[in-house]
Formats: structure tokens, sequence, C-alpha cells
């Protein structure tokens, strides 16, 4: 009769065990999805990485930039700029994280970001864009990088994209302006 308790007893001490380590490996996630389970999807493949606006601008970009200049797209702020270490660091870091540019223009042999170009368009929020726009501001003028704002009406006029480009200061501070008053 002992013999028979112990076993039963070792038993359940093994699948206890075994049970513990199923729940130890198992990944849970809290919609309650197995995404070991590669016929569960969780995405997509975008159509494009660009709306209409942005690859009209940015094959217009293309035709201006020098040919010893590369484009970059949907770039994040902090693969551009650096987050100096100090005060607020996390919150700052994590702000730089989940910003992007529109496009970066770098060097294309040492990848140095030369300048941003941002697209202003409404699809945005008015209010968010604001915000957005006032951070992005802050941070290229705080790295001293030029920032180029195209208006949306502009992305088809290559004349306008190149005055903008060539008189940065000027159009920027009509622009911030307009963007609070």
């Amino acid at each position: 009769m002992e013999y028979i308790i112990v076993t039963i007893a070792l038993i359940a001490m093994y699948a206890i065990g075994v049970n513990r380590e199923k729940k130890r490996t198992k990944k849970h996630f809290t919609d309650g999805h197995n995404y070991n389970n590669y016929n569960n999807a969780m995405f997509t493949k975008k159509k494009y990485i660009m709306t209409d606006q942005e690859k009209k601008l940015y094959n217009n970009i293309k035709t201006i930039i020098p040919t010893e200049n590369i484009i970059y797209p949907k770039i994040h702020l902090s693969e551009v700029l650096n987050v100096m270490t100090g005060p607020d660091y996390t919150e700052r870091f994590e702000s730089a994280i989940k910003k992007h540019f529109d496009f970066a223009v770098c060097n294309k042999e040492t990848l140095e970001p030369l300048y941003i170009i941002q697209l202003d368009s409404s699809p945005y929020d008015i209010r968010d864009n604001q915000i957005r726009e006032s951070y992005v501001y802050k941070a290229c003028k705080s790295a001293n990088i030029p920032l180029y704002i195209i208006k949306d009406y502009y992305i088809d006029d290559l004349e306008q994209i190149c005055s903008i480009i060539k008189e940065p200061l000027i159009w920027l501070r009509v622009l911030f302006i307009a963007h609070f008053q």
C-alpha cells in the first residue's frame, strides 16, 4: 500500500513539473494568440511604403539633389540624430524612436546626414501635426542639421522645391510662425 501511495505521489510530482516547464517555455501574449504558429499571421506586407504625395515628392527630390547624395525615406529620427545623455534621457529617446523624418538626404559615400526634408500635408490632424513638426523642428535646430519643410501643394513644383531648399531659414521662420498663430 505504501508503494502505491509513493508511486502516485512521484507521478503527480512529475506531472506538475512537466506542466510547469511547458508554461515556462510557452509564450503568453495578451491577445491570446500563439505566435509560434505561423498560420496566425500577425503582419501583412504594405502595398507601398509611401503615400502618393510622399512618392511624388521623393521622385522630384531625386531629380534635384546632386548625384553624390542619396535619399532615405521614412527614417527614424534616432537613426539620424543622437539623443544626448542627461536629464530626461529616457523620455527624449523614447520620443525620438517614435518619430521619423520623411526624407533624410545623405552623402552617398560617407552616409553623413546633410539635411532633412519634411512634407507638410493635410492627412495628419492639424494639432498633432503642429506638435510633431515642432518636435522635429526643435530636434533639427538642436542638432544643427538643416530642415526643409515642403507644403503639399508644392510637391509638383520643382522650381519652388529648389527655392525652399536654397533658402531654408527664411522659409522655416515664415512656416513656423504660420503654424503656431
